[in-house]
């Protein structure tokens, strides 16, 4: 639930609390 890129920066703060980890990699 998250894996849209137009809406991956938008939810960069909300993945981020959900888990920092994956948001690194996809980084």
């Amino acid at each position: 639930m998250g894996c849209e890129v137009p809406h991956r920066m938008q939810f960069m703060p909300v993945m981020y609390k959900l888990s920092d980890v994956p948001l690194i990699v996809i980084a």
